[in-house]
């Protein structure tokens, strides 16, 4: 993560698992420099996820999942092998919403209220002699992946707006245009509970849907629903726990989830401070803010690396990395 591309001129719109993407859709692999410098087209919406092959890094790579919420369907990109896009998760109605579950599936919501499950393969690559032979060329080989669909469901009565889930517990969360929330099981799709959130208890300050909603799902089972001016946390079943207010971080440009290097359980928000960007880490196990960095740099977009407890920050000039190692052991363990 030291060694990062440069980002020559191009502005960062978005950093999803250590892919940035800029204004002109440049696409950069700050994990793999071979994967740098790929332009992906105009017409196919914006960046959603991305499915990394964490199992086995000779077979297949790493895939950009963009949609435009008007096609029936995803494009993907390879940012491995050939390169190559494709069009995938073809539905019936339009697609206005995809998330990635544990570099292994993607969870695609409709138009018509409908939510499915596929799995994304890993193939060999077919390299060198042997892809010659097969292919006649160095370029293409195998496809390197195939998403096929498992399952769906239909427990909404809305257009989906937004999705979270998580492959260790198997639980997946989505949120349609009328505000409700259905908790569900991945690998079956059985209906678990729904909260509305228009209800009293969580109508947020008089408003109503909010379309930029974004659903964290933790493998502990607390669920995190980000809203504009504050966040909502559930546990599995569906039955809010608390809810932290953002009324003290004003400008909110990200928010991310991170585990650390034990158990712990968090959430990241950057957000504008004056002249310059701060970060808020906050603790889901003990429901607190475990500490504010406060910079002096100016940042648009950040993404934690998991476990080794630093950020990566990006700006006009580039990539960058900040340590908060120390915030985590002074504010929630001081016994370590």
């Amino acid at each position: 993560h030291e060694h990062f591309p440069a980002v020559q001129g191009e502005k960062i719109t978005n950093i999803i698992k250590d892919v940035a993407i800029s204004e002109n859709l440049v696409l950069f692999d700050l994990e793999n420099i071979e994967n740098n410098g790929i332009k992906a087209p105009s017409n196919i919406g914006e960046l959603q996820c991305v499915v990394r092959n964490s199992q086995n890094e000779s077979e297949g790579g790493s895939l950009a999942v963009f949609c435009t919420k008007s096609n029936p369907f995803v494009t993907v990109q390879n940012m491995s092998g050939g390169k190559k896009l494709s069009a995938e998760c073809h539905i019936t109605s339009t697609v206005t919403s995809v998330t990635s579950v544990g570099n292994r599936f993607l969870i695609v919501g409709g138009s018509d209220a409908s939510l499915s499950v596929w799995k994304v393969s890993f193939k060999k690559r077919n390299t060198g002699i042997l892809n010659r032979v097969i292919h006649g060329s160095n370029e293409g080989g195998d496809e390197e992946f195939e998403i096929k669909q498992v399952c769906s469901s239909c427990f909404h009565t809305a257009e989906i707006a937004s999705i979270g889930g998580c492959y260790e517990n198997g639980l997946v969360v989505s949120l349609d245009k009328r505000n409700i929330l259905i908790f569900e099981t991945l690998f079956d799709q059985r209906f678990i509970n729904f909260a509305d959130l228009s209800s009293k208890e969580m109508l947020e300050d008089g408003e109503g849907f909010y379309d930029k909603t974004q659903i964290f799902v933790y493998k502990s089972g607390t669920v995190a629903v980000v809203q504009r001016k504050r966040v909502l946390f559930f546990d599995s079943h569906g039955k809010l726990i608390y809810i932290w207010k953002l009324d003290s971080i004003k400008g909110s440009f990200g928010v991310k989830k991170y585990y650390d290097i034990d158990t712990r359980e968090m959430l990241i928000v950057g957000y504008k401070e004056g002249d310059a960007s701060q970060i808020c880490i906050f603790d889901i196990t003990l429901f607190r803010t475990a500490d504010t960095i406060k910079t002096k740099l100016v940042f648009d977009h950040f993404c934690p690396i998991n476990k080794i407890r630093k950020i990566i920050l990006s700006n006009k000039d580039g990539f960058s990395t900040i340590d908060f190692g120390y915030a985590i052991k002074t504010n929630i363990s001081p016994d370590e």
